[in-house]
C-alpha cells in the first residue's frame, strides 16, 4: 500500500507560527528554553492550535492549561517515586506558567507567575547539584533569586571560591527564565551563576510591590554584589555581569559604577555608538570595523561618525549639517548623488582637490542600521 492510498495521519500539528509578530516572538522565546529543559518543542507547537491569533486572552488560557497539565504530570511522577521525570515536568511547567503570565498583565500571589516560581523551586531542589534559592536583602525587603552551582560544587561540597557571573534580566524577564538562558550553560563551564529578580520585575514585585523600576539600577546590583562578596564559594576577584535585553543597560550602569565588576557581557537589542572609530590608527580601525560587523548582526544600531567607513554598510545613512538633515539613503545612492556625503567620503578616501568649499569639518553623519 502506498502512502497516497493510506488513511494514516502522522500528525495534525503543522510547524507554523502566528501572523501577529509579538505572538511569534513569544512563541520562539518559549521554544528557546528547550535547549536546557525549560520547554518541549512538541508541547509548544501543539498549543498553537488552541490559540486565536492576536488574542492575548486565548494565549493566556492555552498556556495556563498546558502548564497545569504538565505540573500535574510532574507531581504525579514525584508521588510515584520518579524523581527525574517529575523534576523535568516541573521545569517545563515553570516556563509555561511564565509564558501564560506575559499577556495577563501580571498576577498576584496565587497567579501564573507565582506558580511558575513554585514549580521551579520544587524542581530546583531535585537538580544535581541543587539550585540554591537566594533572598538578597535590599531596601527593607529581599530580591528573590537562585545561585546555580557547577557540578560537584554545591553548598557544603567544597571546591573553593569560583568565578561568578550575575545574570541581569530585562523588563519582562524572570529569574527562572534566566536559569535556562544563562544559569545552566554558565554552570556547565565551571562558573557560579546568580539569577535574580530586581525592582520592577514581576518576580520581585509579587512580594515587594513598592519596588518598581528605577533609573539607578546600579544600586540594587550593588546589593547583589555585596551579598555575593561575602560568600566563601564566590571568588570576589572574578566577578562578571551578563545583561540580557534591557538588562544589558542595567549591567552596563553597574559595571561603570562598581569596580568589583571585572567583566561585562551585554546583549542589547538597540546599540548606540558615538565616534567609535575616532582618534585611532588605520590598523586599529580595521580591527574595530571587523568586530562591529559581528556586533551589529541582529540589532538596531545608531552610529554617529566622521570616519565614514564605519557607516558605509548601514541600511540608512543620514547626513546632518548645522543640525539639519541634508541627505539620507544608502551609501551607493549617496555617492551617485554626488552631494555632501560624496564630498565627505572623498575627503577621507580620495583627494581634497576634488572638493568644493561647501564640505567642512562641521558636517556629521548618523546612521540607523
Amino acid at each position: 500500500m502506498s502512502f497516497e492510498d493510506s488513511d494514516v495521519v502522522r500528525s495534525a500539528v503543522r510547524v507554523e507560527g502566528f501572523r501577529d509578530d509579538e505572538f511569534n516572538y513569544q512563541l520562539i522565546r518559549a521554544l528557546g528554553m528547550a535547549d536546557y529543559g525549560g520547554s518541549a518543542v512538541g508541547e509548544c507547537l501543539a498549543v498553537i492550535a488552541q490559540i486565536t491569533d492576536g488574542s492575548p486572552r486565548s494565549w493566556t488560557r492555552a498556556f495556563d492549561r498546558l502548564a497545569l497539565q504538565v505540573e500535574e504530570q510532574g507531581r504525579a511522577c514525584l508521588a510515584a517515586g520518579h524523581k527525574v521525570s517529575g523534576r523535568d515536568h516541573l521545569l517545563r511547567a515553570s516556563t509555561y506558567y511564565r509564558t501564560a503570565e506575559y499577556y495577563s498583565g501580571g498576577s498576584g500571589a496565587d497567579g501564573a507567575g507565582a506558580r511558575s516560581q513554585a514549580c521551579f523551586s520544587l524542581a530546583a531542589a531535585l537538580l544535581d547539584p541543587p539550585v540554591e534559592p537566594l533572598g538578597i536583602p535590599f531596601a527593607g525587603g529581599t530580591l528573590p533569586g537562585y545561585q546555580v552551582h557547577p557540578a560537584a560544587a554545591g553548598p557544603g561540597e567544597g571546591g573553593g571560591p569560583r568565578p561568578t557571573v550575575v545574570a541581569v534580566g530585562g523588563f519582562d524577564s524572570s529569574a527562572e527564565e534566566l536559569y535556562f538562558q544563562l544559569g545552566v550553560p554558565g554552570a556547565e563551564r565551571g562558573w557560579n551563576v546568580v539569577v535574580f529578580d530586581g525592582p520592577g520585575q514581576l518576580g520581585c514585585m509579587r512580594t515587594n510591590p513598592a519596588m518598581t523600576f528605577r533609573p539607578d539600577y546600579e544600586v540594587p546590583l550593588r546589593a547583589v554584589i555585596d551579598h555575593l562578596s561575602g560568600r566563601p564559594d564566590v571568588d570576589a576577584d572574578r566577578l562578571a555581569l551578563a545583561g540580557q535585553s534591557f538588562g544589558s543597560y542595567f549591567a552596563a550602569r553597574s559595571a561603570a559604577a562598581d569596580r568589583r565588576v571585572r567583566a561585562l557581557v551585554a546583549n542589547p537589542q538597540i546599540l548606540i555608538l558615538d565616534e567609535a572609530t575616532a582618534n585611532i590608527d588605520s590598523f586599529t580601525e580595521q580591527a574595530i570595523q571587523k568586530a562591529l560587523k559581528v556586533l551589529f548582526a541582529g540589532r538596531t544600531c545608531l552610529v554617529i561618525a566622521h570616519r565614514l567607513a564605519t557607516v558605509r554598510d548601514a541600511d540608512r545613512i543620514i547626513v546632518l549639517r548645522e543640525g539639519r538633515i541634508v541627505e539620507e539613503g544608502r551609501h551607493e545612492a549617496l555617492i551617485a548623488n554626488a552631494g555632501l556625503y560624496a564630498k565627505l567620503y572623498a575627503s577621507s578616501h580620495g583627494s581634497f582637490d576634488d572638493l568644493s568649499p561647501e564640505g567642512d569639518a562641521a558636517d556629521h553623519v548618523s546612521t540607523a542600521t
